[in-house]
């Protein structure tokens, strides 16, 4: 394969269209597994299932899509964005929805993995202190080293890079007791794992 080729090659298995589309039509098809599959997870990252899979099914019910249009992948800040022009037919209007996806390379692959970026979902740099001796669970799931910076001065603190936006209940226990609470984690202004704009109403 000459570099010309080779160039070319790289660019065409570069382009994120693909995934972005995967993503929407999954949207569309009320398939939020899929969806959830193709969110970039990274370390640190509590990204609850059950938790995405409810604001997608809210955003999914709020809306009427007759028809769309996909704009090819443009760089924003480092980041691929595939926008996806959305119509309903019945009010005549539409709405823009960026696809925000990061770039993956796993070597010696040339070919690149992209992956979903919901960051407008999370919040950042939540910590939560419990006892010595206990543990901490989220809607019944225990949680470790791979959702958490765990850190044991003290009390044992769970340092998370970002959780998504919602009500959590969590539970400290140890052998002899447990404690139930609801925590709440919101910003002010959050997206639903897409970066939604109206963009004209006639």
């Amino acid at each position: 394969m000459g570099i010309g080729a080779f160039a070319a090659y790289v660019k065409h298995v570069s382009n994120p269209t693909e995934q972005a589309v995967t993503y929407f039509r999954a949207f569309m098809q009320q398939d939020y597994d899929t969806m959830y599959n193709l969110l970039d997870k990274k370390d640190g990252y509590y990204i609850s299932k059950d938790r995405y899979k409810e604001i997608m099914q809210k955003t999914r019910e709020s809306m009427t899509i007759d028809s769309y249009k996909i704009n090819d992948p443009r760089k924003e800040d480092g980041q691929y964005v595939v926008t996806i022009e959305c119509t309903d037919d019945e009010t005549d209007s539409s709405q823009n929805m960026n696809i925000y996806l990061n770039k993956k390379m796993h070597l010696p692959k040339l070919k690149p993995d992209y992956k979903v970026d919901i960051e407008k979902m999370l919040v950042k740099n939540l910590t939560i202190k419990i006892p010595q001796g206990d543990k901490l669970t989220i809607a019944g799931i225990e949680i470790t080293d791979k959702d958490a910076n765990i850190t044991t001065e003290n009390n044992i603190k769970y340092i998370f890079k970002a959780i998504l936006n919602g009500n959590y209940k969590i539970t400290c226990e140890n052998e002899y007791c447990a404690k139930k609470y609801t925590c709440k984690c919101y910003k002010k202004r959050y997206g639903s794992g897409f970066d939604k704009e109206l963009v004209h109403s006639k």
